[in-house]
């Protein structure tokens, strides 16, 4: 196991491989998640996730490491099956801190790095359950022991092992991080507590963290979270690619738009049908299908009602692919032609996103909070001139309430330790949306015609050094492209 990146390096000698999962081959079922070999229309060869090698994870565990004070452990559980009911599991998605730092898509699997007092590296185990013939009749084929290795190239180890190999490290780490939720009981025993309830066996292993020494056993003097050392900004123009694929299985929001049609004719009466994930490997929250005044509950997810075709429809919807989200957001009228206060309405909330976008560089030193200002002052002057009236402060707050932005990566809302009063501006590199929007409320202080619209244009922004990167093009915004869509002619 190799880690090039300065003088921190990933030592190979923590633990050798354990023994085989058994007699079988284990190209025989598969290796559980895909690889090149047996998935080469999702993968390159060399790939462990969609544009990213192992060497790449191993670089992000170096830079975390390089983070960390001497005598630290890192301890990161995977994600658990979650179940529905009995042996009826929902879908699985893996915890993003623990994919971020491996690679690996599997269920009930533990990684822990542990950094010594001396300079030279740290040292890593993937814990990992063993293939069983049973399971894998019911559930497909995991990778298992050596599979794990093979994909990951990380020394591995099984879960049985767990607790046996941590109670060693334990007694030689003066600190522990963590992305559990954790807290130091009364007693003095520091005792982690799932973050999510899929993780139970992460609690039930690990038990009480503490160190024995020649006093018995002490309590950890520091046990940390993780999230504040994690720094998961997608790395590169190469990572950008790979990200556009998820956005382009979204573009299929065109066909979408499309199909609005059919149910203004009664032909389909349930919006929450409308999306497919068109190549992404599923969704990556639930989606907002908002029509007529339910565009001003922003996270309207009922998406049960019959769509009226001189609405408006609002669709907030994002996929996942290669372990990263999208989140994007557009609007359109059900029967294809804005009407004039719907057209006046949305091209007010387009020409202010046009101006934030043209903002999001590393040359104009903003934060998220200054983007937030920005965006308020513009649509003050956009409501202005559509109402035909000065519009104060006060009442652009009743009109668009949310934040215009938010971090995004692995997850829909990244970096949620940064707060958006965040004082460092915007790094080049880093991936944020940008969403205006106006929620015009039944409300005799707005004109009747455009009361109970609801509009917000959302894409996925990567900030260049002087000029954006806009991941979310394919899926139109233009009035005249998403009339030319409804019309069938793009």
């Amino acid at each position: 196991m190799i880690c090039h990146r300065r003088q921190l390096r990933c030592r190979s000698d923590f633990h050798h491989i354990q023994t085989s999962d058994g007699p079988e081959n284990v190209l025989s079922l598969g290796l559980g998640q895909p690889t090149p070999e047996m998935h080469p229309h999702l993968l390159r060869p060399g790939e462990l996730t969609p544009g990213l090698l192992a060497a790449d994870f191993a670089a992000r565990r170096t830079t975390l490491m390089e983070s960390i004070e001497p005598e630290s452990m890192v301890l990161v559980p995977g994600a658990g099956l979650r179940y529905m009911t009995n042996s009826i599991f929902y879908p699985f998605y893996q915890n993003t801190n623990f994919h971020y730092l491996t690679g690996f898509n599997e269920p009930d699997a533990f990684l822990i790095l542990w950094k010594g007092s001396d300079d030279f590296g740290y040292k890593t185990i993937l814990f990992v359950k063993p293939r069983n013939h049973h399971t894998e009749l019911w559930g497909g084929p995991r990778a298992g022991v050596e599979a794990a290795y093979t994909n990951t190239d990380l020394p591995i180890s099984k879960v049985a092992d767990f607790r046996r190999e941590i109670s060693s490290i334990i007694a030689q780490s003066n600190h522990i991080q963590t992305d559990s939720n954790t807290h130091n009981a009364n007693s003095g025993n520091a005792k982690c507590h799932s973050q999510i309830s899929s993780q139970r066996s992460f609690s039930r292993i690990f038990g009480k963290c503490v160190r024995v020494d020649e006093h018995g056993s002490v309590p950890i003097p520091n046990l940390r979270s993780l999230a504040e050392l994690m720094d998961r900004h997608p790395e590169g123009s190469r990572r950008f690619e790979e990200m556009r694929e998820d956005f382009r299985a979204f573009a299929a929001m065109r066909h979408t738009a499309q199909r609005t049609r059919n149910i203004a004719a009664g032909k389909d009466k349930s919006t929450g049908r409308l999306l497919s994930t068109k190549g992404a490997d599923g969704l990556a929250y639930v989606p907002v299908v908002a029509g007529g005044p339910n565009a001003l509950v922003f996270h309207y997810v009922w998406n049960q009602q019959v769509l009226n075709s001189a609405q408006l429809i609002l669709v907030d919807a994002g996929g996942m692919f290669g372990g990263y989200t999208s989140d994007t957001s557009r609007t359109w009228s059900v029967n294809g032609t804005f009407t004039k206060p719907q057209r006046g309405v949305y091209e007010a909330v387009l020409n202010v996103q046009r101006q934030m976008i043209k903002r999001c560089t590393a040359a104009a030193n903003l934060t998220l909070s200054d983007l937030q200002n920005e965006t308020k002052n513009h649509l003050q002057e956009e409501c202005s001139k559509l109402f035909k009236r000065p519009v104060t402060a006060s009442e652009i707050s009743t009109l668009f309430p949310p934040h215009v932005s938010h971090f995004k990566g692995k997850d829909i809302h990244e970096a949620e330790s940064l707060s958006r009063r965040e004082v460092k501006p915007l790094k080049s590199g880093q991936v944020i949306t940008i969403e205006p929007g106006l929620y015009i409320p039944f409300d005799d202080r707005f004109p009747e015609e455009f009361r109970g619209i609801g509009v917000r244009i959302e894409d996925d922004v990567v900030i260049g050094d002087t000029f954006p990167i806009v991941l979310t093009t394919e899926a139109p915004k233009e009035v005249d492209d998403i009339e030319a869509v409804m019309k069938g002619l793009v």
